[in-house]
């Protein structure tokens, strides 16, 4: 088993497909199928149902994928710090939710130094990936939130990983509504208020979205 063979697994995986994936890896579809079945071979499991409509995991490759997807993480942070980088530039990287105070932070930093002798990268992802990256070192900063009811679970996370929290801002949450709505009025509204309204929750424990 090689990186190679985990980098082909993970890119059959993502499209489904012998054919697409060959042409997004450029190499051949016999090529490809045949290092995946030297693979399988050697791990002595079924990674992939082959149909005619295409690839599709066995529940041993979705196992494997998650692991195989840790290990390619890893491997490139490998390369990045010790291969991609010259051995003359620092690397500073951030991992964050989607921001816009981040981002733009992150930009006033990029300025004050020379790039020329830093590589900088900004990560936009979810708030576990974010503790990950900084636990397994891909990050030097995580930028989250959390609100009072999902505080515990935060804290008990950062403890978990050995991470260090320090608070940069506590903000009010703002419901935006027509001009011309009934809550517009409002100086401030209660959660009873909304219960009457459609509720839409943004998930971040799903690793496909």
């Amino acid at each position: 088993m090689n990186m190679l063979q985990l980098k082909y697994v993970l890119e059959v995986a993502s499209s489904s497909s012998m054919r697409e994936a060959a042409t997004n890896l450029y190499v051949s579809q016999p090529a490809l199928s045949q290092s995946i079945r030297e693979l399988e071979d050697e791990l002595g499991i079924l990674l992939f149902d082959r149909t005619n409509k295409g690839v599709i995991l066995t529940e041993e490759g979705r196992e494997f994928v998650n692991y195989a997807k840790k290990a390619a993480s890893q491997y490139e942070i490998l390369e990045e710090r010790y291969l991609a980088r010259g051995k003359d530039k620092e690397h500073f990287s951030v991992s964050t939710l989607h921001y816009n105070f981040a981002i733009n932070a992150f930009a006033d930093v990029i300025k004050m130094y020379e790039p020329d002798k830093y590589v900088f990268t900004i990560h936009e992802t979810k708030t576990r990936e974010v503790l990950d990256d900084v636990r397994s070192m891909k990050s030097e900063v995580g930028v989250v939130s959390f609100s009072e009811s999902s505080e515990g679970i935060i804290k008990k996370l950062f403890k978990e990983y050995g991470l260090e929290f320090t608070p940069l801002m506590i903000r009010e949450t703002y419901a935006y509504v027509w001009e011309d709505h009934e809550l517009a009025g409002l100086s401030e509204i209660s959660i009873e208020e909304l219960s009457d309204y459609p509720c839409v929750l943004f998930d971040q424990s799903s690793d496909d979205n």
